[in-house]
């Protein structure tokens, strides 16, 4: 008569299954120690072929050895290699975590930001605490924005901010503007059908050599992308294409422009592009590397621009320390690859020192390009 599982004994660890349990029990039965001793290491080989994992060139696998002892119920008697886990240890639970019972206001703020604005409401009022204070309201903005995509008023970080502080930071919109922050575009996935371009905006032959000054680099050219003359493209910067009158290539210190047949997506930060007269793989291999360009009277409005300067246009100027005068170094470059940006510096006081600077609105004091100078207004100890 066939007996089902559910009549058989219950085993201590499924996994194995119900032969190595059996081989256990016989083991159990085995008088002569030493011959007790084989038989364990024999079900400990068969274990560790059940579990490649656990396996080990001596068969010492601490896991395996507490396994066996387990699966009888602690009663064999045999020479344990190692250390094996005890039967009154398998219930012990560990002790509980305790947590800080704080409790804070608004969950999109947190407890930390809630600290920290209590901590600068109780700090002396002067400039290190109004930069404090504005950071902190700035940070409140973009936590807020994260739960509120519809856009957050300035008004209400101020009220939160004084709720919070218990009324001892109080801002007014009359003269306190908080950044305003934009959502980074997200990435197109899948494929979509090539993009044929209905107009072709200003195209005009170029009459003049193109100046450097007068483009943004918007990306770079990687590798043609089949044989009738697609190249891809890396995209630096969110622009539209389709609405660029041209393209401008570096080639060779040269700067020339090209005419964007068509556009389309190829998976994110990259774009497969069409150029005017380019019809086949090998004169879409000449433009691979290519630094591509934009004139930036084309370009859209961003946030370092909306002064007239990109933060491409501050390279090789000179930083000054606005609360001190000390000169802290040469912008080299930038990088904008988070969002937050930061400008990068060749030290004054060390050549071989970098130096990274927040490239946030709020430290900007004044550029003068006559001096090729940016003072900025740091906090104490950024450099």
């Amino acid at each position: 008569m066939l007996r089902y599982n559910t009549q058989l004994k219950p085993l201590p660890l499924p996994e194995y299954g119900r032969n190595i349990q059996s081989m256990v029990d016989h083991c159990l039965t085995i008088e002569d120690r030493d011959e007790r001793n084989r038989c364990a290491r024999s079900i400990i080989a068969s274990m560790g072929n059940l579990f490649p994992e656990l396996r080990t060139t001596d068969g010492c696998n601490p896991k395996l050895w507490d396994h066996i002892a387990i699966m009888s119920d602690f009663q064999l008697d045999i020479d344990y290699p190692c250390e094996v886990v005890h039967k009154d240890n398998l219930a012990s639970k560990p002790a509980p975590v305790e947590y800080a019972n704080y409790k804070f206001r608004y969950r999109h703020y947190g407890s930390c930001l809630e600290r920290m604005i209590q901590r600068a409401a109780e700090m002396e009022p002067g400039e290190e605490r109004d930069r404090l204070v504005l950071y902190l309201a700035n940070h409140m903005k973009k936590q807020m924005l994260a739960v509120n995509k519809d856009g957050v008023d300035d008004s209400r970080i101020f009220k939160d901010l004084a709720e919070l502080s218990h009324g001892a930071i109080r801002l007014s919109t009359d003269t306190v503007r908080l950044h305003e922050f934009r959502e980074a575009p997200q990435p197109t996935n899948g494929k979509k059908k090539k993009k044929k371009l209905t107009h072709q905006p200003n195209r005009q032959p170029f009459c003049r050599m193109i100046q450097r000054d007068e483009l943004e680099q918007i990306g770079a050219f990687l590798k043609p992308h089949g044989i009738k003359g697609e190249i891809a493209m890396e995209m630096f910067e969110d622009v539209e294409l389709s609405e660029l009158s041209c393209i401008v290539l570096d080639m060779d210190g040269i700067f020339v422009p090209f005419f964007i047949e068509s556009v389309r997506p190829k998976g994110p930060g990259r774009m497969l592009v069409t150029i005017d007269g380019v019809n086949s793989d090998t004169e879409a291999a000449a433009m691979a590397g290519a630094e591509v360009y934009a004139l930036r009277n084309e370009l859209p409005e961003t946030e370092d621009s909306e002064d007239g300067f990109y933060l491409s246009d501050l390279t090789g100027y000179t930083v000054i320390d606005a609360s001190n005068g000390v000169q802290i170094g040469t912008v080299t470059d930038y990088d904008d690859s988070t969002d937050n940006v930061v400008l990068i510096l060749q030290s004054a006081a060390d050549s071989s020192e970098t130096i990274y600077l927040p490239a946030a609105e709020p430290f900007f004091e004044d550029i003068i390009p006559d001096t090729k100078t940016v003072i900025m207004n740091l906090p104490e100890g950024l450099y």
